[in-house]
This record gives structure tokens, C-alpha cells and sequence, in this order.
């Protein structure tokens, strides 16, 4: 295979990867609504934050996500500013599959951390590593392999001919 067929199809599967996750991104045009539900619910307004906890479920466009717990932090404008997920955290939308121990999302950076032994799926692409930083804004992936003993790992599986 050439150089040049590699670097297009992993710029494609980084792209695949990256674009499921403008699920906290905002939107200018067409603002929708995060749905939260839980098994209990405390907001807190001198921290500007709200702690979801029991069987916490989110959608958003399509994107589903599900933790053990989940706090919500806010910018004073009370606009959300970051998300934080943890216990068996689950991500799906369109085809995307992501597995982590926590998952941490910065809306005004427009960035998602997944962290504890982070697994992606996209089709039948897959990467895993303790660490996956994606990017929305520039269409950057991280994945970090956390101990020594431990690597980063990558299948890009063929195109299937139509």
C-alpha cells in the first residue's frame, strides 16, 4: 500500500472518530436540549454544579451516554462548561462505540478525555489505550498507553468493496 492511501484512510478514521463527538459542542443555528435522567439529582448553586448519581443516562442528538455518576459544572452565566462521567461510562451514536472508566468532556474546548482503559469502536475500526483525548476544533486524537507494561492499540480493518 502507498504512503499516501495510509495517511488518507487514517485521516478518515481519525476524522470518523472525532466528528460522533460534537455531541456538547454548541450549537449557533439549532440549540437542542441535553436530556439528563438519574436515580437522584443534587445542584449546588455556590459551586455551580449539579452531581447525577444511579443509573444516569444523557442524550443529546442522537448521542447516548451512560455512567454510574455524572457532574455537571457551570460558568457563572450558567451555560455548562464540563461534564464528568465515571463508572462504566458508555457512548454510542452512529455506528461510534466508546467504553471507558471516565469520561471527561470540556464544552468550551470542545474536547472529550476517556480515561481507564478507553475503547473506541468505529465499524469495524478499533483503538484502545488508558488515555483517548479527542479534539472536535481541529480534528486532533491522543491516545496514551498509560503504564510501561501497557501499549497503545489500533485496528484499521479494510474497506469492504460495495
Amino acid at each position: 500500500m502507498s504512503k499516501l492511501f495510509i495517511q488518507t484512510r487514517l485521516f478518515i478514521v481519525v476524522v470518523m472518530l472525532i466528528l460522533p463527538f460534537t455531541l456538547f459542542a454548541e450549537e449557533k443555528k439549532d440549540e437542542q436540549p441535553i436530556q439528563i435522567e438519574a436515580d437522584n439529582m443534587k445542584y449546588f448553586g455556590d459551586k455551580l454544579m449539579s452531581e447525577f448519581r444511579g443509573n444516569v443516562i444523557v442524550l443529546k442528538d442522537g448521542m447516548k451516554m451512560t455512567s454510574e455518576e455524572m457532574d455537571v459544572f457551570f460558568t457563572p452565566e450558567r451555560e455548562v462548561k464540563e461534564i464528568f462521567s465515571r463508572g462504566n461510562v458508555k457512548i454510542e451514536k452512529e455506528g461510534l462505540l466508546a467504553l471507558s472508566g471516565k469520561a471527561r468532556i470540556y464544552q468550551l474546548e470542545e474536547k472529550i478525555v476517556l480515561t481507564e482503559n478507553a475503547k473506541v469502536w468505529q465499524g469495524d475500526n478499533y483503538l484502545e489505550g488508558d488515555k483517548v483525548t479527542l479534539f472536535n476544533d481541529n480534528e486532533k486524537l491522543f491516545v496514551d498507553k498509560g503504564d510501561q507494561d501497557k501499549r497503545v492499540k489500533i485496528i484499521l480493518a479494510p474497506q469492504k468493496e460495495k
